[in-house]
């Protein structure tokens, strides 16, 4: 064989030895993670001095056709929801209601309203 085609060989062994290496080695990353990510948590559930709590980090959003679909549930209820400024009563009939004002394709955040008791009386849309 030539010497210029040994040569080429041999480095391609090489380049095929160092990928293999290298896949390993990524492989070996990936499960020593995953491993310590457990251990983490594992740790975590056997200390009894902390104490997590759940964090929203996103504002609870509602869709305009889940309100829509609220809204024909109103009157079993004593809650006046307002959207966008209008204000729809538990006495209004269905057929009255201004629905039309409703975005059914936009997200609303709500806000609550309560009494000292804890009630909800209002619900507010925006």
């Amino acid at each position: 064989m030539n010497e210029n085609v040994r040569e080429l060989i041999a480095f391609s062994c090489a380049i095929l030895i160092f990928v293999g290496a290298l896949s390993m080695a990524v492989n070996y990353y990936q499960h020593s993670s995953k491993l310590l990510n457990a251990l983490l948590i594992d740790t975590g559930r056997q200390d009894r001095t902390t104490q997590e709590t759940l964090e929203i980090t996103a504002p609870l959003t509602t869709k305009g056709t889940d309100i829509v679909s609220m809204l024909t549930q109103l009157k079993d209820s004593n809650v006046v929801i307002e959207v966008d400024g209008y204000s729809f009563l538990p006495n209004m009939d269905l057929e009255d209601m201004p629905v039309h004002f409703i975005n059914v394709h936009r997200m609303y955040v709500p806000k609550h309203n309560r009494d000292a008791f804890g009630r909800l009386l209002r619900i507010q849309y925006r």
